[in-house]
């Protein structure tokens, strides 16, 4: 029996996917400066370790190993329900650890007290229009992290890994 979705008369919808277009360093640096303070660390840390702006969001105190240098994304907080480990350069991590004294710490409370996700997202948008660059947004973050570390020499699999991708993943 034929297969009718193969006949010649049947029109499959295009596969054809957006362009990604990550912003660059100088469009990142310029939202950075008209961001007001609250947002600033977020941005650095959404665009170094390519996390989700949700999983920022969820992030705890008790979900950082400051002495491996990497932040723990928990099953709960993840997008694909898999926990991961997602290495933190150290001066962001320094950065993060210097905003509470490890003696407030609760590690259960947020690392970014009162962050939120649609605020960064609002926030983000209206900062690049002033600073007069593209708009992008936080998951624009995570395509720019990502090429960063292909560009970097970063095997597929460790950087997959790392944005809670399968290796096979486009």
């Amino acid at each position: 029996m034929p297969n009718t979705v193969r006949h010649k008369t049947v029109e499959l919808p295009p596969n054809d996917r957006e362009e990604v277009n990550p912003p660059t360093a100088a469009h990142v640096t310029a939202a950075y400066w008209v961001l007001a303070p609250a947002f600033r660390l977020p941005t650095i840390v959404l665009d170094a370790t390519g996390m989700r702006v949700t999983e920022l969001e969820r992030l705890t105190s008790g979900d950082v190993d400051e002495l491996e240098g990497r932040w723990r994304v928990s099953r709960q907080s993840a997008k694909t329900k898999q926990a991961r480990w997602v290495p933190v350069p150290e001066n962001v991590l320094q950065a993060v650890a210097d905003s509470v004294p490890r003696e407030d710490r609760n590690l259960e409370a947020q690392v970014f007290a009162g962050f939120g996700a649609d605020r960064f997202r609002t926030a983000l948008s209206r900062a690049c229009k002033a600073a007069g660059v593209p708009v992008f947004s936080p998951h624009d973050l995570r395509h720019r992290r990502a090429s960063l570390w292909h560009l970097s020499g970063k095997p597929v699999a460790e950087a997959a890994a790392w944005l809670g991708h399968s290796p096979t993943e486009h």
